[in-house]
């Protein structure tokens, strides 16, 4: 008896040992990361999604302690999980350390719990002393830019700030007092309530570059009320200044024309601006033939460099000679909306005796063309000449609001034509199914032959996968989205 006790005694001190070694040594899936330096496990922590990522954590004790600034990075704070979180800061976690960024709200249930206290958001932040990065989701958090500057007052250090801002009659003199050398992105998204229609509002400050001298990306949008006029865009385009400025990003709810004053004013702006500017999205804007005409030498001559342009088509075609050769990807907003104005030259220049001239100035180096429609109209849009104004695309993307349908059935109408794109490599389609619920992605995918002609095309539906001949299984796997 004595002789079992001391067998299954050492056994089971033999099971503890491999215990404790499994713990501190990883798996077999992961052995092969125990080759590489520390610093290239951590790049690929932060770069696994986080079913892998808990995998990694749970292979042995060394991979757990690497991965926890990575679980901890960001947190999403509601009403539900809020009180929990106030016991992690009253008992001085550790953890709080390692959180950067910080999500109040979701944004799949913006009401979850209701609104927060502008000053209980503060509070909670100033426990936070590594957050660099705030993103605000629901209305009512910020109030103005007078909170926006209390905001980036109380956070010294803060460098990303994502919210809505809810105008107010006091913001209608926007300023913004504060200075934040640390803040390097600023997204933010201005909604006026129903009883303001009568308050004109400036809405940028115009020394928000002296406020935010090393700001790299800025965000603007507006929605308006249709009764509503939109904030005067002069004095923030004729003042501003930032030195590090690569993506700049303005939208309104409204499509106005732009004053011979405004085009000046956004002229000025992009001139001052060309030697860093390299994401560029403005709204649908329209300039009138008697303002653009004795300005159209001085808007060619400007030097910009950019790779991304997301604008109307109307505005679209003023850039063409200055950025024919630089934009990789341009972004057309409501291509199809025949509001009664100039008709869409950029993709419908018309041919003399059958052959399609050439679109002065186009867009020569452009890979990546997204157009986003509204219904269809085959009146308005037409893709003849796509061929002629994009030669070197490859991929195309067509957004539609509605059904999804309308953009099979412009598709199917030019497919010839875009065939013709020499360089095309896929067209996806995205819309709504039937019954306007679930969105769907038709792609259709060219098959060339060796001389590079059209042998045949790949139809793949994200919903309903058809069994085409010359379907790839990876080609879904390596599908990114839109």
């Amino acid at each position: 008896m004595d002789f079992m006790r001391q067998f299954f005694g050492f056994q089971s001190q033999q099971n503890r040992n491999q215990s404790v070694h499994n713990q501190l040594a990883p798996k077999k899936s992961f052995d092969r990361l125990g080759d590489l330096p520390l610093e290239i496990i951590i790049v690929i922590s932060f770069a696994l999604p986080l079913p892998a990522l808990l995998a990694l954590a749970l292979t042995c004790r060394a991979y757990y302690h690497l991965c926890l600034p990575v679980l901890n990075h960001t947190v999403i704070l509601t009403q539900q999980n809020v009180r929990l979180f106030r016991a992690k800061i009253s008992s001085k976690d550790a953890s709080l350390r390692m959180i950067q960024r910080v999500q109040i709200g979701r944004l799949d249930r913006p009401g979850l719990g209701g609104p927060w206290d502008f000053l209980e958001i503060r509070d909670i932040l100033a426990a936070l002393p590594n957050v660099h990065a705030l993103e605000l989701c629901g209305v009512g958090y910020l109030r103005g830019w007078e909170s926006v500057s209390q905001i980036l007052e109380a956070i010294a250090h803060l460098r990303e700030l994502k919210t809505r801002v809810l105008h107010t009659e006091s913001s209608s003199d926007a300023t913004i007092d504060c200075k934040s050398s640390s803040m390097r992105s600023l997204d933010l998204t201005f909604v006026r309530p129903q009883k303001l229609l009568n308050v004109r509002l400036r809405g940028i400050p115009p020394s928000l570059s002296h406020g935010l001298p090393n700001l790299g990306s800025l965000h603007l949008e507006y929605f308006s009320h249709p009764n509503q006029e939109d904030p005067p865009i002069s004095p923030f385009f004729t003042t501003s200044h930032f030195p590090l400025l690569r993506t700049f990003s303005f939208s309104t709810s409204k499509t106005v024309f732009l004053l011979s004053h405004e085009l000046q004013a956004l002229m000025t702006f992009l001139t001052r601006h060309s030697g860093t500017l390299v994401e560029l999205s403005l709204p649908q804007w329209y300039i009138s033939c008697s303002t653009y005409s004795g300005m159209q030498a001085a808007f060619a001559s400007i030097p910009l460099q950019l790779r991304y342009l997301r604008t109307g088509c109307y505005l679209a075609a003023e850039f063409a000679p200055v950025a024919e050769w630089t934009v990789d990807h341009l972004y057309l907003l409501w291509v199809n909306n025949d509001d009664g104005r100039r008709r869409i030259d950029l993709l419908t220049q018309p041919s003399v005796d059958g052959v399609a001239n050439p679109f002065p100035g186009g867009f020569g180096g452009t890979k990546t063309l997204t157009l986003r429609m509204a219904c269809y109209r085959d009146t308005v849009l037409r893709l003849d000449h796509l061929p002629n104004v994009f030669p070197a695309l490859e991929m195309l993307y067509m957004d539609i609001s509605y059904g999804l349908n309308d953009g099979m059935i412009i598709f199917f109408r030019y497919r010839d034509a875009l065939a013709q794109c020499e360089q095309l490599k896929r067209v996806i389609i995205r819309g709504f199914g039937l019954g306007g619920e679930i969105r769907r992605v038709q792609t259709y995918e060219i098959l060339r032959d060796s001389a590079g002609g059209i042998q045949s095309w790949i139809e793949e539906d994200e919903r309903e996968r058809y069994a085409v001949k010359g379907y790839r299984d990876d080609y879904w796997s390596n599908f990114s989205g839109y």
